[in-house]
C-alpha cells in the first residue's frame, strides 16, 4: 500500500475555496477525508512519471494542498504544479517569463486570493502619534528598514525645503528626529533608497539654483556623507525615479535645468530618459547600452524593483513655460537587469493616473495610490494596483477597501511594512502631513518577507 494515495468519492466533499488560511484548508480537507465512509486506494505513484504528473496537475487547490503531504516526490510536483493552477483558476497566461524557482506560485496563488477578496483592506488613521511630529511636506523620501521608516527632506512650497530626518517606529508609532552628523542640505524632489544600513540618496533640489548628487545616510551611526565614487555619474535632477535590486541603485529619467534659479530665457530645461546603475558594493556608476524600445524621456514617474525585474510606471513631459503637461503616459515598462532590455508588457486594463502617484509593493503587485489623473488636471484617492504576473490592473471598489478613504494625495510616500502600508505627507492640493495606515486583512501566513532589522544607535 506505500505507493497508494487516498481519494474520497468526487461527489461527497465541497471543494469550493473558502477565504481560510492554507493550514485549515489542509486541516479540513484532511478530517472530511478521514470521516468518509467510501474511500478507495489508487496505486498512482506506480504509474509512470508523466502520468503521474498529469493527475497532479489535473487536481485543484485544495487537493493540491493535500497531495503535496504524501511523499517527496508528489511534493516536488505540486511546486511545479501551482503555476498551471494559477493560470487556470485565474484566467491568464503569465507575463514574466520565469522559472518555478524564481516565483513561488503557490504563495501567489494564495496571495491574489488574499489581495483581490472583498474587505480585504480598510483604512485608518492612528489615533495618538508620539515622539517629533514632522511638519506638512511633500516630495520627500521614506525608506524602510525593519520595522522603521526614515523619512527625509521634502518642501513646503519652492523656496521653502527641509533638511531635516525623522524616523518613524511602526510598532510603537513614534517620530524621533536624530542628531544627524555632516551637513544635509534643504532640499526636496530626490530619491532615496535603502541598501543594508544606508540609505542612498541622490538629486533634489533647494529652490535656489543647486541640484544635488550622491549622499548617504547612515541609519545606525546618523552621519550623513557624499561618498566619493568611480565611472560617470548621472547629471544632478529632480522629479526622477529610483529602486534597488541586489546590492544596485537604478535611477531613471527626470528633469534638469543646467541654470536654474538665474531666469535666464536661454536656458534649457531638459527632460531626461537615462537609466544609470550604481553599484554599492565597489561604488562604481554605469549607465548600460541598450538596444531596442526603450520608455523614453520622462518625469514624475514610478520605478520599483521586484525579483530581477524593474518595473516602471506613467509620469509625462512637463513644460515649465507656460506651466503644463504637454504629455501624460500611464504606460508601464518591464526591465531586466540581467539582459539589459526593456519590454513593454501587455496588460489587462488600466492605471487611469500619470504622475506622483503614491506607490508600494506587495509581493508581486504594485499599488498607486492617488495621482494626477491621466485625463484631467486634478488628483485622485483611488487605490489601483498591478499584478505583475498576470498583467491585471485593479481599481479597488469600496467593498474591497473598507474605512474612510484620505485625502486626495500625490508627491507622497508609502511603505509596507508586516502587513500594513503608511502613506505619510504629500500634497492634497497644499502639503500635508497626514499618516494614514491601510491594513491589510491576510489570512494568509505568508505576507512577503520581513524587510532586516536595523540597529539605530542612540
Amino acid at each position: 500500500m506505500r505507493n497508494c494515495v487516498e481519494f474520497p468519492l468526487y461527489d461527497t466533499i465541497d471543494y469550493e475555496m473558502k477565504d481560510v488560511e492554507e493550514e485549515d484548508i489542509q486541516y479540513e480537507l484532511i478530517q472530511s477525508w478521514k470521516n468518509e465512509e467510501s474511500l478507495f486506494l489508487f496505486p498512482l505513484c506506480s504509474l509512470p512519471t508523466e502520468l503521474v504528473f498529469s493527475v497532479v496537475c489535473a487536481l485543484d487547490p485544495k487537493e493540491l494542498c493535500l497531495i503535496a503531504q504524501v511523499s517527496k516526490q508528489l511534493r516536488e510536483m505540486a511546486i511545479l504544479c501551482w503555476k498551471n493552477v494559477s493560470a487556470k483558476f485565474y484566467g491568464f497566461e503569465p507575463r514574466i517569463n520565469c522559472g518555478p524557482k524564481e516565483i513561488d506560485w503557490k504563495k501567489y496563488y494564495f496571495a491574489r486570493k488574499e489581495i483581490l477578496k472583498n474587505a480585504a483592506f480598510e483604512w485608518q488613521v492612528p489615533e495618538l502619534l508620539l515622539g517629533d511630529y514632522p511638519s506638512p511636506r511633500m516630495a520627500h523620501s521614506g525608506v524602510i528598514f525593519g520595522n522603521l521608516i526614515v523619512y527625509i527632506g521634502g518642501q513646503l512650497e519652492d523656496k521653502i525645503r527641509y533638511n531635516d530626518v525623522f524616523i518613524f517606529d511602526t510598532d510603537a508609532l513614534t517620530f524621533t528626529k536624530p542628531n544627524v552628523r555632516g551637513f544635509v542640505p534643504k532640499f526636496a524632489r530626490h530619491v532615496a533608497v535603502g541598501i543594508d544600513n544606508k540609505v542612498y540618496c541622490f538629486g533634489g533640489y533647494n529652490g535656489f539654483g543647486t541640484y544635488y548628487r550622491l549622499a548617504v545616510y547612515d541609519v545606525a551611526l546618523s552621519t550623513w556623507s557624499e561618498p566619493a565614487t568611480s565611472g560617470t555619474p548621472p547629471i544632478p535632477r529632480t522629479n526622477h525615479a529610483a529602486t534597488v535590486v541586489g546590492k544596485k541603485m537604478y535611477i531613471y529619467g527626470g528633469n534638469y535645468t543646467p541654470h536654474a534659479g538665474e531666469n535666464r530665457a536661454d536656458d534649457e530645461y531638459t527632460i531626461l530618459g537615462d537609466l544609470h546603475i550604481l553599484d554599492t558594493e565597489t561604488m562604481t556608476w554605469s549607465q548600460p547600452s541598450i538596444n531596442g524600445p526603450q520608455p523614453g524621456p520622462r518625469t514624475a514617474h514610478t520605478l520599483v524593483g521586484i525579483g530581477k525585474y524593474l518595473f516602471l510606471f506613467g509620469g509625462g513631459v512637463w513644460q515649465p513655460k507656460p506651466d503644463r503637461w504637454i504629455k501624460k503616459f500611464n504606460d508601464i515598462w518591464q526591465f531586466n537587469t540581467e539582459t539589459l532590455e526593456w519590454q513593454k508588457p501587455i496588460i489587462t486594463g488600466s492605471i487611469p493616473v500619470c504622475s506622483f502617484p503614491v506607490s508600494w509593493v506587495i509581493d508581486h503587485w504594485i499599488f498607486f495610490f492617488g495621482g494626477q489623473k491621466l485625463a484631467e488636471h486634478n488628483i485622485t484617492n483611488e487605490l489601483h494596483c498591478y499584478d505583475t504576473i498576470s498583467g491585471l490592473c485593479t481599481h479597488f471598489s469600496d467593498q474591497q477597501v473598507l474605512g474612510e478613504l484620505p485625502n486626495p494625495r500625490d508627491l507622497g510616500t508609502a511603505s509596507y511594512v508586516n502587513g500594513k502600508v503608511y502613506m505619510f505627507a504629500g500634497s492634497s492640493g497644499s502639503p500635508v502631513n497626514d499618516l494614514d495606515i491601510l491594513m491589510w486583512d491576510c489570512k494568509y501566513p505568508n505576507r512577503g518577507p520581513t524587510p532586516k532589522p536595523c540597529i539605530v544607535s542612540e
